[in-house]
C-alpha cells in the first residue's frame, strides 16, 4: 500500500509539471498575501512578546520582497483573554505599535478573524475598532475577493472565505464555557458552504482559528475534520487556521491545509501528533524553538523563535510557504494547481500507476 502511495504521488507530481509546469522560484506573483495566527502579546501587563516583534520584523522582510497586499490575522489576537473595549490600549499596543511601524506593512489591510483567546473578551469590540485603516475586521463571517491580471490578458481571482471557528465548533476545550455543548451553529455552516459553491475563483481559500489536523498541543478539531473538510474537497478549496502553535502542512485527496500559529512564540510540543493521520503529513515543526519532533525538511535549522505563512497566486498556480521569524524561507512545497486543473489532475492521476 505504502509502495502504491508513493508512486501514486510520484505519478501526479510528474503530471502535474509536464501538463503545467511550476512558477519558478524568481517568477513574479500575480497576488501575494501573508497569515500569521496566535500572535497577540502576552497579557494586559505584557501586551508584546519579544518574539511577536521579531516575527513582525520578519514579515515586513517578506512583504517587500514579494509585493505582499494583504495580511490576515487568524485570532488570538489579544492574549490572555481579549479585550473588553474598542478603546482598549491593547490595539495600539499590540497591534499598531508591531504592524503600523513597518515600512511594508504600514499601508496594508490586516484582514482579522477571531480566536477562542478573543472570546474570553468581547469580540464585538475588535468589530468595533476604527482605529486605522490596517484593522480590516467588518463581521465574524465575510469574504474577501481579489483579483490579477494574468500573462495573456485576463483576470485571474480568488476569493478567501473568512469564518468563525468558535461558531462552527464550539466545544474546544479551550472555549469560553457559556460557548460549550451549544451546540453546532447549522446557520453558519449553511453559510460557509453557500459561499463555496457560490465562488467561482480560480483560487479559494477559506481561513479559520481553529485547524483541521494540527500536531501539536492542540491537535485535530473533529468538528473542522468531518465538516469543514468535506466540504473543501467538494469545492476545491485550501484551508489555513491558527490556534495549535506550531507550523504544520496536511494534505488530504487534493485539499492543503497549513496551520500557522506561531506569531508570539514557537512552539508546542507534540502531543497530539499521534492523532493526525501519517498519510496526510507533510510538513510540521514543534517544541521549544522547534527543536521537538517534526516532519519534512527545513530549509532552517532550529532555533526558532516565530514565523508566518505566505501565499503567492500566480496565473494558474498557488504557492505557500513559511517563513521564520527573521524572514528565511523554512518550507515551500510544490506548488498547488488552481480549482479546475487541479480537479482535472486529480481525476487522470486516479489512473496513474
Amino acid at each position: 500500500m505504502a509502495r502504491f502511495l508513493f508512486c501514486h504521488l510520484v505519478s501526479f507530481a510528474s503530471l502535474l509539471t509536464a501538463s503545467y509546469g511550476f512558477p519558478g522560484q524568481s517568477q513574479k506573483a500575480g497576488a501575494a498575501f501573508l497569515a500569521i495566527g496566535d500572535w497577540g502579546g502576552w497579557s494586559n501587563s505584557v501586551p508584546v512578546s519579544k518574539w511577536q516583534l521579531q516575527t513582525a520584523d520578519g514579515m515586513n522582510k517578506v512583504a517587500n520582497e514579494l509585493g505582499v497586499s494583504k495580511v490576515f490575522l487568524l485570532g488570538d489576537n489579544f492574549y490572555d483573554r481579549g479585550v473588553k473595549s474598542n478603546t482598549s490600549k491593547r490595539f495600539n499596543q499590540t497591534f499598531e505599535q508591531v504592524f503600523g511601524t513597518k515600512e511594508h506593512l504600514e499601508n496594508l489591510p490586516f484582514h482579522v478573524i477571531a480566536g477562542n483567546h478573543d472570546y474570553f473578551g468581547k469580540v464585538q469590540a475588535q468589530l468595533d475598532y476604527k482605529g486605522s485603516h490596517r484593522w480590516q475586521f467588518p463581521a465574524l463571517f465575510y469574504v474577501v475577493k481579489h483579483s490579477w491580471r494574468r500573462a495573456d490578458g485576463g483576470t485571474a481571482t480568488v476569493d478567501i472565505i473568512f469564518t468563525d471557528s468558535q461558531m462552527l465548533a464550539p466545544d474546544s476545550k479551550l472555549s469560553p464555557k457559556r460557548f460549550r455543548h451549544t451546540g453546532i451553529d447549522v446557520e453558519k455552516w449553511a453559510w460557509v458552504e453557500q459561499q463555496m459553491e457560490a465562488s467561482t475563483a480560480d483560487f479559494l481559500i477559506v481561513a479559520g482559528h481553529y485547524p483541521i489536523y494540527a500536531s501539536g498541543g492542540e491537535g485535530p478539531v473533529k468538528e473542522m475534520v468531518q465538516k469543514m473538510l468535506p466540504l473543501l474537497k467538494a469545492h476545491g478549496a485550501h484551508y489555513i487556521s491558527g490556534h495549535d502553535h506550531i507550523l504544520g502542512h496536511y494534505e488530504e485527496e487534493g485539499v492543503h491545509m497549513f496551520v500557522t500559529g506561531i506569531g508570539r512564540m514557537c512552539c508546542y510540543p507534540s502531543k497530539y501528533a499521534k492523532k493526525v493521520p501519517k498519510e496526510v503529513e507533510r510538513f510540521y515543526i514543534t517544541g521549544d524553538k522547534a527543536k521537538g519532533p517534526g516532519v519534512g525538511t527545513r530549509l532552517v535549522s532550529s532555533p526558532i523563535v516565530g514565523g508566518f505563512l505566505a501565499i503567492e497566486l500566480f496565473d494558474d498556480f498557488v504557492r505557500f510557504s513559511f517563513y521564520t521569524e527573521t524572514g528565511a524561507l523554512l518550507y515551500q512545497p510544490t506548488a498547488i494547481p488552481k480549482r479546475d486543473q487541479a480537479r482535472r489532475l486529480l481525476g487522470d492521476s486516479n489512473i496513474v500507476t
